[in-house]
């Protein structure tokens, strides 16, 4: 295929969309002084503390979740009714802009009559285009010089031409034929609409922000800072996202003009060619130029001798779409906790399911436009590096903005510690490389196989932004949710990170992410060699290899492959020996091992015969597939154990719990391990096929009638290779999401409903009580490591203990229906008791941190 600017869509209406959420999501923040959301939650502890006095403690949690809940719905209601607003004032503003401008300039029709030849040559241009009838041609008689601009609303094209054009033909001829064209160019563009709205936006969001930024600075001088940073910088972003959008719609308009230009055997850009978009006034011409609006003439040339420079990933782009995301997520996580009626990693989760595609199909277009355009010239194929290093940096001074603000994730995590803040930092900058370099893997995967390449990448739009998303929720979760009581935070940090992989909607994107390149091996490539060769069983061979050799030691093994590893990793971690879950965490190192050692393997050998660089994507697959696989190896002699003694545990509800929390842990371990190796065998791979390379032998002479099956056979494997890792995966994903739903409260959990827990724990009335404030910080920090199975219990035991020890009665009578339901094996009943406990810390907080002092009890 020839690589042209139209081969794969640009991201200039997805950029779009990103400045229209920034824009109508801060509009929900600078509407906030309006909303009664705080108030109303407020409301409702308050008559949940006065209905602690008569009321039993059951119907107390009934009642305050109704009621919250109800506000919540309200608060959704209010932020639907500001964003519709918002959007629908830019839609009236398009569409009054071109009456606005044809008033203001006093344009008038084409004068067809005294001037017939001129008009004449104008249609010819307009029927040359294609865009008879579709176009209305506008004059400005006030305006002798030689400029034109294409503008309109929804149904209505508009092209403005200075009178000089047509009052100097025949002699301006050139002239109007260059103005024509680039101006037709953006009416068969069909960009008209999208900068309509774009400048629509732009002016109706800086006019909000102005006067929003009037309100603060009346206000108090130490909220000026917290309020009017965040603002300020959205502003500019606003502002340059604006600017991006326009000047590559005017770099698309002269690729297209060009190509009418030398179809009609004219200069694809004229050499006394003039700014086509430059306004009627001097001084306007001049900040126009200054702030870049419009690009340079210089640049202009340069894109229309070599319209592939369009297709070179744009670093500043990915910054802008980082922090563009950055400043929005927040604003997101609070529409759709109000959305969900939960506080929490599944509100973050559903804000990056929303967020991730929209980034994806910025950075991930432009990844694949590079490829395209490398492969194309011979240029060397972008890495992704650079771009995965602008988004992460725009994505933390997103955050960093945010720092003074009532969102307090990253701005606590530095507060805390300036050092959990780096690491914070290059853990999103290896999510945001992982994920260019895994676009950039999948575009050069699919570019050589797909004649139409615009339908791979709209699958892999979804796939990587669901995987973006997911990674980041959990990244952004991780970040403000470390409890300030751990001894090693650094690797806390890293682990709730990593441990999001194993999470449901992030394996489920993952896996789809890792079979996505791998599949373009089942499609002929277009090419006449294939651009590398990956050696059959490259991942089922590690993998067969280590699934084989801890099953037959858990079986063979006198005393079982647990214990025999937790007996040779005693004398290097003598710590295990007073371990209650000493055989446990030698099974999750053994993972990890196993994991880092099958990676290392697999992405050596692929990465020293692919040129592709499938390599990494084959190590990791090979990690996965150790993590997901090693916990049923594991769990073989105990299950064999346990059924044969017809224990509770040896029912498949059970089981598919276990193993759910089991591959949890053992699925981030190998993926964290695998990773490390995957790169390290990549890089010694890739060095090793640079400096050892083998010539290729030309093939016999001679035509042969002898048909040669093997690539059928290799085909054929490849296919059964891929249907075995989507069975594997399937029965993985689906025990371990069992757990998963259990987790979150979409299903019963696997604890037995009726069991009682903590039957000898009483509710006694303490001879102290704590301050509320000082309750619910603690209960707010507890909740950061909840765990699971009987740690998960454990942590419902603390905040219920730590409810009843309050000063405020809501709270109390909260905790004693936490700490009843965990003694009665009521399920639901304890988990709308801990939903109840967290929601009003949560608004009492919020009640602290606006200057409210003591307690309404």
């Amino acid at each position: 295929m020839t690589a042209t600017p139209f081969t794969l869509p640009t991201a200039t209406t997805t950029r779009f969309v990103l400045l229209i959420g920034l824009s109508a999501l801060t509009a929900i923040y600078l509407a906030s002084p309006v909303s009664r959301i705080g108030p109303m939650q407020l409301e409702c502890a308050v008559a949940a503390d006065r209905q602690a006095v008569t009321g039993r403690a059951a119907q107390v949690v009934s009642t305050y979740l109704t009621c919250d809940r109800d506000a919540h719905l309200w608060n959704a209601l209010f932020d639907v009714v500001v964003i519709a607003l918002f959007l629908l004032v830019v839609v009236l503003l398009h569409n009054a802009a071109p009456a606005i401008t044809s008033r203001r300039q006093h344009l008038l029709p084409l004068p067809v009559a005294a001037y017939p030849e001129a008009s004449a040559r104008v249609e010819r241009l307009i029927a040359e285009a294609g865009l008879q009838g579709r176009v209305t041609i506008l004059v400005n008689p006030h305006d002798d010089g030689d400029s034109g601009r294409a503008f309109g609303r929804f149904g209505s094209r508009r092209v403005r031409l200075s009178f000089g054009l047509i009052r100097r033909y025949p002699e301006s001829e050139p002239e109007l034929n260059a103005v024509m064209r680039h101006e037709l160019a953006h009416v068969r563009n069909r960009d008209l609409n999208i900068t309509g709205l774009t400048l629509a936006s732009w002016w109706t969001f800086a006019l909000a922000v102005t006067v929003m930024l009037v309100f603060v600075m009346t206000g108090p001088l130490r909220e000026l800072p917290g309020r009017a940073i965040p603002l300020l910088l959205t502003l500019a972003i606003a502002f340059l996202t604006t600017v991006a959008v326009a000047r590559v719609r005017e770099h698309y308009a002269d690729v297209r003009a060009a190509e009418a230009n030398l179809a009609a055997e004219d200069p694809a850009f004229p050499p006394n060619a003039v700014d086509l978009a430059r306004a009627d006034s001097r001084w306007v011409r001049s900040w126009r130029r200054t702030l870049l609006w419009h690009p340079t003439v210089q640049s202009r040339k340069r894109v229309v001798d070599d319209p592939a420079w369009l297709l070179r990933p744009n670093l500043l782009d990915m910054f802008l779409t980082g922090v563009t995301s950055a400043l929005t997520f927040p604003y997101l996580t609070v529409f759709a906790t109000d959305l969900l009626g939960d506080e929490g990693r599944n509100a973050y989760l559903l804000a990056g399911t929303i967020q991730g595609p929209l980034v994806a199909a910025v950075a991930g277009t432009s990844l694949w436009r590079g490829v395209l355009r490398a492969r194309e010239s011979g240029l060397p194929v972008p890495g992704g590096i650079g771009s995965g290093m602008a988004l992460a940096a725009g994505l933390y001074i997103g955050l960093l903005s945010l720092l003074f603000t009532i969102d307090g994730n990253l701005a606590q995590l530095l507060v805390r510690d300036i050092r959990l803040g780096v690491v914070a930092a290059l853990l999103l900058m290896v999510i945001c490389i992982a994920f260019c370099r895994w676009n950039a893997v999948t575009a050069t995967a699919w570019l050589g196989v797909s004649a139409r390449p615009r339908l791979p990448l709209a699958a892999a739009v979804p796939v990587g932004g669901l995987l973006f998303g997911t990674l980041f929720a959990n990244w952004y979760a991780a970040a403000g949710g470390l409890p300030a009581e751990i001894s090693l935070p650094f690797l806390q940090l890293v682990y709730q990170t990593v441990s999001g992989l194993a999470d449901l909607s992030t394996l489920m994107a993952l896996v789809l992410a890792l079979l996505l390149p791998l599949s373009a091996r089942l499609r002929r490539p277009l090419e006449k060699h294939t651009l590398s060769v990956v050696p059959r069983g490259a991942v089922v061979v590690p993998v067969g290899c280590v699934v084989i050799l801890t099953t037959g030691g858990a079986l063979l093994l006198p005393e079982g492959l647990n214990a025999w590893l937790t007996r040779l990793l005693l004398p290097l971690a003598p710590a295990f020996a007073g371990e209650a879950h000493a055989e446990g965490w030698s099974a999750v190192i053994a993972t990890g091992t196993s994991a880092l050692v099958a990676g290392f393997a697999t992405a050596l050998v692929v990465s020293r015969s692919n040129r592709s660089g499938l390599g990494p994507v084959y190590g990791l697959l090979t990690s996965y597939l150790v993590g997901m696989t090693l916990p049923l190896v594991f769990t073989v002699r105990a299950t064999i154990i346990l059924c044969g003694r017809s224990a509770p545990l040896c029912t498949p509800n059970s089981l598919a719990g276990y193993l759910g929390a089991l591959a949890l842990l053992h699925g981030a371990m190998a993926l964290t391990a695998g990773t490390v190796g995957t790169l390290a065998g990549s890089g010694i791979g890739a060095l090793l096929r640079t400096t050892r390379r083998k010539p290729v032998r030309a093939p016999a002479g001679g035509a042969t009638d002898v048909q040669d099956f093997r690539p059928a056979r290799r085909s054929g494997a490849t296919a059964l290779g891929a249907a075995g890792v989507l069975a594997v995966t399937l029965v993985l994903v689906l025990a371990g999401g069992h757990t998963w739903l259990q987790v979150n409260g979409v299903t019963a959990p696997s604890q037995i409903k009726g069991t009682p827990v903590f039957t000898e724990v009483t509710a006694s009335a303490p001879t102290h009580r704590t301050p509320l404030r000082q309750s619910c910080e603690w209960i707010y920090r507890r909740g950061a490591n909840m765990g699971l199975g009987s740690a998960y219990n454990r942590y419902l035991l603390d905040i219920s203990l730590a409810a009843t020890g309050s000063d405020s009665r809501g709270l109390d009578a909260l905790g004693r229906a936490l700490l009843d339901s965990l003694r009665q094996g009521d399920l639901a009943g304890r988990e709308q008791s801990r939903i109840a406990v967290s929601n009003l810390c949560i608004i009492w907080l919020w009640y602290f941190s606006q200057g409210g002092t003591g307690s309404t009890a």
